[in-house]
C-alpha cells in the first residue's frame, strides 16, 4: 500500500468496490465502526476507512443502493448533543426523516433513503465502509 491520509495517493483494501464496502452482517454500531476500522491500512494515521460518511444526495443515494434493501448505519453520532460524522471530512450533509433525529445517538439510512436515529448498543443493522482515497475526489463513489 502507498501513501495514505498524509503520503499521497493510496488505494481501498481488497474486497472494497470504489471506496466502499457493504457488509451483510446484523451488529451494534460500535461493533460495525471497529469493523471498519480493524480494515485500515493506516491505524495510526486519520482514520482511512470508517463507516460511511455521506456529503451529498447523490452519494447518499450511492451508499443506499449498494446496501439495498438494508437498513444501513452511517459514521454520523451524537457526540455531547449533537450529530457529528465521524471522519476527518468536512460535510454537514444530513436528509433526517420527519421528527428525527431523536435523542437516539447513531445514525441509518433507512430503505426508504432517509436517515433515523437509533440506539447505539441495542440497534443492529447492515453496514458500509468507506475507504478515502487520497487525493479525495468527492464525486468518484
Amino acid at each position: 500500500m502507498d501513501g495514505g491520509p498524509d503520503g499521497g495517493a493510496a488505494s481501498c483494501p481488497a474486497g472494497f468496490t470504489g471506496r466502499y464496502l457493504f457488509v451483510n452482517q446484523d451488529v451494534a454500531w460500535r461493533v460495525a465502526e471497529l469493523h471498519c476500522k480493524s480494515l485500515d491500512p493506516t491505524p495510526n494515521d486519520s482514520p482511512f476507512v470508517h463507516l460511511a460518511v455521506v456529503s451529498t444526495a447523490a452519494e447518499l443515494v450511492h451508499v443506499g443502493q449498494l446496501a439495498d434493501p438494508e437498513n444501513t448505519w452511517l459514521g454520523y453520532t451524537n457526540t455531547s448533543g449533537s450529530f457529528k460524522w465521524i471522519s476527518t471530512e468536512s460535510t454537514t450533509y444530513s436528509n433526517w426523516d420527519t421528527g428525527e433525529p431523536g435523542s437516539d445517538g447513531c445514525a441509518y439510512l433507512s430503505t426508504n433513503g432517509f436517515m433515523f436515529a437509533s440506539d447505539c448498543a441495542t440497534g443492529t443493522h447492515r453496514f458500509v465502509c468507506e475507504c478515502d482515497q487520497f487525493p479525495e475526489d468527492p464525486n468518484n463513489f
